[in-house]
């Protein structure tokens, strides 16, 4: 019981941290309007996960603030951490009970030593590896542990032995996590600024001509280039003119660079992006504004060009990719734990959303769509029930049929997923994929009765999976039914209930190649 509240817990602390992540993004923290806001958002955090905390008796709880206040202190600062730990605590006086001073205690150790390792990382970046951040964890941790000796005396060791296992193994790794998001968030805000910076700087330098300014005659050779020209490709002046522009050029680029040069003979202007060798053979990425020339008798007569340097945006959309690749890779992280999370709830159809996942994933596969679509529809298939953590988890374990009320309230989990995932900020469609995996192509499905085209593809594919998964398993009101009537029900409504081409790669799948569900 207590591992399953953690658990849950932690998995709230994840999902919030998304949010933040939205947040962050609309407002400046470095100034102190922005800190305070940051300090108000993580209280709030705090707060939420206190409100569904590990029950050890009334007045003593145990939830994952110390993760959100650490946090607060290590990513916000003083003025931050300050605010969030001032909101946390006095919540937690609020509750009251014989672990209020431990609960308070632990909230302002928790942003002490959040603000003395952010010192620490300001020296040493290095301490923004995932390896420190874990040594963070436990950290915080131990010392929530020794603040455990405030509690009444008789109470002491019997806590300690019931959480100190649970708390020293799932925080510490929560931390880490959480810590992994948050950084990547502020990489991923701080490299956005800093794209936005350097396109001012680059307009500024077009207000004032300090560009690359490149005369050519009608032969593409150089007839006048500024001193930024010679800057930029770091010849002298002398060495460039009278050459072909396309001396500058890589091999790979010529012909794009000929086909511009025929457009440009038809009178028509050009805005592009050109790598260009440098004398000591390092790559300039140059914007490029040009625009035909004409002499008096309308005959062609070269190109001017405008370049601006832009190697540095270039370079930071590189890094902001690797970034994205970061934070995509931690939201998939959460979905993982919020799947768990819901396992956890209903553990009769343990493996249901991994199993669902991975058949869907084939059915994609073999249908021929591109692997992003592919990607999707697995992700969604790991939490296309998560709706079901708003049904009560008797009747998800109900061993015997279920009532017409507990079977409509079973049925309100697909429009329950769909308003937990659908602020998520997730790159796919997902939500809107839980939403309709129970939709149906004849109109009989729910939450919507969508028909035929209306319903996405990926959730024709999840609908399918989930069908065959489910008459196949064990449930608690009945025996397996096994692969072969699982694989007879969407024979038999084939282009009825279920899409044709999809059913059709379905039984490939099982019936040719093979799959078993394991």
């Amino acid at each position: 019981m207590i591992y399953n509240d953690f658990l849950i817990n932690v998995a709230i602390t994840i999902s919030l941290s998304v949010l933040y992540g939205i947040f962050i993004r609309k407002i400046d923290d470095t100034t102190t309007t922005g800190k305070i806001a940051a300090g108000i958002i993580f209280g709030i955090a705090a707060i939420i996960v206190m409100f569904n905390p590990f029950h050890y008796m009334p007045g003593i709880i145990f939830d994952s603030r110390s993760i959100v206040i650490s946090a607060a202190g290590l990513f916000g600062g003083f003025i931050p951490a300050i605010i969030a730990s001032s909101i946390a605590a006095a919540y937690r006086l609020h509750i009251g009970g014989a672990g209020t001073l431990m609960g308070v205690s632990v909230i302002f150790v928790s942003a002490a030593i959040g603000l003395g390792y952010k010192s620490l990382a300001v020296k040493k970046p290095e301490f923004l590896r995932p390896v420190y951040f874990y040594v963070f964890g436990v950290t915080v941790h131990l010392f929530m542990l020794l603040l455990m000796l405030t509690l009444p005396g008789a109470l002491v060791f019997d806590v300690i032995k019931t959480v100190a296992v649970p708390v020293m193994i799932i925080f510490p790794l929560t931390t880490l996590l959480l810590c992994i998001l948050l950084r990547d968030h502020k990489i991923q805000t701080e490299t956005s600024k800093a794209l936005v910076k350097s396109e001012e700087q680059y307009r500024l330098i077009v207000e004032t001509a300090n560009e690359g300014i490149w005369r050519m005659d009608r032969n593409s050779k150089t007839v006048y280039m500024n001193r930024m020209v010679s800057a930029m490709l770091g010849y002298t002046e002398a060495e460039i003119a009278g050459r072909p522009v396309s001396d500058f050029m890589f091999e790979e680029d010529l012909v794009d660079h000929k086909s511009r040069m025929n457009c440009r003979y038809t009178g028509k202007a050009d805005i592009y992006e050109r790598k260009l060798k440098r004398k000591d053979g390092s790559i300039l990425w140059a914007g490029i504004s040009a625009i035909p020339l004409f002499d008096e008798n309308k005959r062609f007569d070269g190109s001017f060009g405008m370049l601006t340097d832009i190697t540095s945006r270039k370079e930071a959309e590189e890094e902001l990719k690797q970034t994205t690749e970061k934070l995509r890779t931690g939201l998939i992280g959460t979905i993982n734990v919020i799947s768990l999370t819901i396992e956890t709830r209903d553990p009769y159809t343990s493996g249901h959303q991994k199993r669902v996942s991975k058949l869907a994933r084939l059915i994609a596969q073999e249908i021929g769509l591109p692997n992003d679509t592919v990607e999707n529809i697995r992700m969604a298939g790991v939490v296309h029930d998560i709706g079901k953590m708003s049904v009560p988890s008797e009747i998800l374990s109900k061993p015997s049929r279920l009532t017409d009320i507990e079977m409509r309230l079973i049925k309100t989990h697909p429009a329950s997923g769909y308003e937990i995932l659908k602020d998520a900020c997730l790159p796919y469609p997902i939500a809107e994929i839980v939403l309709q995996h129970h939709e149906r192509i004849d109109g009989s499905g729910y939450p919507n009765c969508l028909e035929g085209e209306q319903i996405l593809l990926e959730a024709k594919i999840i609908s399918v999976a989930d069908v065959v998964e489910a008459i196949s398993s064990h449930r608690p009101y009945r025996p397996a039914f096994g692969v072969d009537i699982a694989l007879e029900e969407i024979r038999k409504n084939r282009g009825i209930l279920y899409d044709a081409k999809v059913v059709d790669a379905c039984l490939r799948l099982f019936n040719e190649k093979g799959f078993k569900f394991e």
